[in-house]
């Protein structure tokens, strides 16, 4: 009905592709890989023991006051920065309150899992500055990051959409009652 056409293909050497075809451009991408990156996914949403492993050696993509930390050379590139990196700058308690679980990376971070963490509205401006400088990016917009149209947009807005639905849900909708969310940011329970 949408003019795609999905179609497998058995290759020499045995391993399974799916390709997507849609009007010209063709989407090729490794069946195993895709599969297991999306399982593991789910078990770290799902399980406390396994997402605090990740946390610890996830990587971060600092928010503040809903603006992204973007390259400023590369163009609104979202940065990710290693959790001892963070803890230079924040308390580790942040970490574990104030992160949500983005995804598991692909090879251009070594397919690590991805973290949103929010910093606090009150941090100083002299704090906000040293972070901008020590990673060389800047705290920009979403929209504006949104409008240029990198590849990192999509990661950037679920960033976004996840710790504003955290920073919403700090109560019940039933009882009322202080809600706790798991590690991966992803249930909230009272």
């Amino acid at each position: 009905a949408l003019g795609c056409e999905l179609a497998f293909f058995l290759y020499p050497k045995g391993t399974k592709y799916i390709s997507y075809k849609h009007r010209t451009k063709r989407y090729e991408r490794h069946c195993s890989n895709y599969v297991n990156r999306i399982r593991n996914q789910f078990i770290i949403k799902e399980t406390e023991k396994n997402c605090t492993e990740a946390i610890e050696n996830g990587l971060f993509l600092f928010y503040h006051k809903g603006n992204p930390l973007v390259s400023k050379d590369n163009g609104f590139i979202p940065i990710f920065a290693d959790r001892s990196k963070i803890e230079e700058f924040v308390d580790k308690s942040l970490i574990s309150h104030e992160s949500a679980f983005l995804s598991i990376s692909d090879e251009e971070y070594n397919h690590r899992p991805l973290f949103a963490v929010a910093l606090p509205k009150e941090l100083e401006e002299k704090k906000l500055k040293s972070i901008e400088t020590t990673f060389g990016g800047a705290f920009t917009n979403l929209r504006l990051a949104m409008m240029s149209g990198k590849p990192g947009c999509n990661i950037l807005s679920n960033g976004y959409s996840l710790l504003k639905w955290l920073h919403n849900t700090k109560f019940c909708s039933k009882c009322g009652s202080v809600a706790n969310k798991n590690t991966a940011g992803s249930r909230v329970t009272c």
